[in-house]
């Protein structure tokens, strides 16, 4: 159900990162 949210969250985490 929440695999679109933890989609967005692995994005936005690797974006900050690099």
């Amino acid at each position: 159900m929440d695999f679109h949210i933890e989609s967005i969250c692995n994005v936005l985490i690797i974006h900050l990162l690099f």
